[in-house]
């Protein structure tokens, strides 16, 4: 009987439904099916399928993954061990954190939630209190079968160096989310505002809170020549439920919601300033969007931020906490007085991937 020269990677990703996390998704893929030559098989666990379009890849669904953690635990743990068997996989990728239960010739895990390296508050626990229970499970989370993957994927250096502190191990890969071209957009002139945007979704370190009292803090000058824009309309959460009652008010703050990709577009062309002050990030995608785009960008200061903006010449930062230092910046952006600074990337050790392609290509390397 002879061998096959067939190959299979499989990705799992059955929690990845909206934002971020599902532009990873898509990017990678669009990496592996464009590097791996036709010997090799691309099969995808995702949630729903018909958020793909992307040929050569074999989708299964998996729709009741985020129904509870238990059914999560379940497909990771034990439902995956037989898939694993029926699929013969070389390589087992996992997007999810957790390392899977399964039976391939090599596994790795792609670890994206920085929540146990952050000290959760007692007030973002009353807001989210999922967000203080993660920060305690995934350090257990993330340990159980560690030792088993091949490589383990972080966005970041800094993470790199958490996860070598705390789980005494050396297999670690810093891979940037970069698509592997990036197309820089044209940027308008100006409009007769100055229109600051922060999209994200709302979560309790998100800290939205803190461009809203920036603003506050500069129509109490009786400064009105601009325009906050927050990617959130209340109805998400009780986080973002309570920062929309509060601050609806203010008449520049404009709660516009999710948007989808035409309208994040949009958003970033009429954009004047990037404010991103989120407290916790595993990389920050939209500062590397808005570096498509040239937009001018005020950052928590912050060692995430400062990684993710690499090289650019149009960037300040500020203490993330201090909404009277950031309503400063601000109003020295609106008068077009902010002196930027120029940072530089900083060099990052092997094994380092600074895009997908490269991720993909250590990964199977070997195989």
């Amino acid at each position: 009987m002879g061998i096959s020269l067939r190959k299979k990677i499989v990705i799992s990703a059955i929690n990845f439904t909206e934002g971020g996390p599902l532009r990873v998704l898509k990017d990678f893929l669009d990496a592996a099916v464009n590097y791996l030559g036709p010997e090799w098989d691309v099969v995808a666990l995702v949630n729903n399928k018909n958020f793909f379009d992307i040929k050569r890849v074999q989708f299964i669904d998996f729709t009741y993954s985020k129904k509870s953690w238990l059914i999560r635990i379940f497909y990771e743990w034990i439902f995956f061990w037989f898939l694993s068997k029926k699929l013969k996989a070389d390589l087992w990728f996992s997007f999810h954190d957790i390392t899977p239960n399964v039976i391939a010739r090599r596994q790795s895990v792609y670890c994206h939630n920085p929540a146990p390296f952050y000290n959760v508050s007692f007030k973002e626990t009353l807001l989210e209190p999922s967000l203080y229970l993660f920060s305690k499970l995934y350090q257990y989370i993330y340990r159980i079968g560690i030792e088993k993957n091949y490589h383990v994927v972080v966005q970041q250096d800094w993470l790199r160096k958490e996860f070598s502190k705390n789980f005494h191990i050396k297999n670690i890969v810093v891979a940037n989310p970069i698509p592997n071209k990036m197309k820089n957009f044209f940027k308008p002139k100006a409009k007769s505002i100055v229109i600051f945007t922060y999209p994200a979704l709302p979560r309790a370190f998100k800290n939205f809170e803190i461009i809203c009292e920036a603003a506050n803090i500069l129509t109490k000058n009786n400064i009105f020549n601009f325009e906050v824009r927050l990617t959130i309309d209340g109805s998400e959460n009780r986080y973002s439920y309570g920062i929309v009652k509060k601050y609806s008010r203010l008449s520049v703050i404009k709660f516009i919601g999710k948007q989808d990709n035409l309208g994040m577009h949009e958003l970033y062309t009429e954009t004047g300033c990037l404010v991103f002050p989120s407290k916790l990030e595993t990389w920050g995608l939209p500062i590397s969007e808005a570096k498509r785009y040239k937009i001018p960008m005020i950052l928590a200061d912050l060692p995430y931020a400062r990684e993710a903006v690499g090289e650019y010449d149009r960037v300040k930062f500020f203490p993330s906490l201090n909404a009277m230092e950031l309503s400063k910046m601000m109003l020295k952006f609106i008068n077009s007085n902010l002196v930027f600074e120029h940072t530089i990337s900083n060099k990052i050790d092997p094994p380092f991937a600074k895009n997908w392609t490269d991720l993909v290509k250590i990964l199977v390397k070997g195989l």
